[in-house]
């Protein structure tokens, strides 16, 4: 139970929201550059398992852009489908067999993108 009644602020003193036109681009950009500047993905095939989160759109380009062939899957979030049969807690998919064989890496990664499986 609250002691007082709330207070709040006029409209006039909150502050303002901007966009960043390229802000995807920009992240992207930053995270390559914490990699060795001469490292290259090229011919290695990625599957990159979104977890229908928030990397959905960014993690995909930053390996494409290394040169990597990158598949997705879980990269259709719809606002309540976050890790849903998919991602870092349902890793069964890089157990198969067809991984070792095909030489393919795969990486699920956290929906809220806050950590991966290596």
């Amino acid at each position: 139970m609250l002691e007082a009644p709330l207070t709040t602020a006029e409209a006039a003193q909150l502050g303002k929201a901007t966009r960043i036109d390229d802000a995807a681009g920009r992240y992207i950009e930053f995270c390559k550059s914490t990699l060795p500047d001469r490292l290259s993905l090229h011919g290695l095939k990625i599957v990159l398992d979104c977890a229908h989160g928030a990397t959905y759109h960014i993690a995909p380009n930053v390996f494409r852009e290394l040169g990597a062939d990158v598949t997705t899957i879980g990269s259709a979030p719809d606002g309540l489908n976050i890790n849903q049969q998919v991602g870092s807690t349902h890793p069964r998919l890089y157990a198969l067999p067809l991984f070792s064989k095909m030489r393919i890496w795969g990486s699920p990664l956290m929906g809220m993108a806050t950590a991966c499986c290596w």
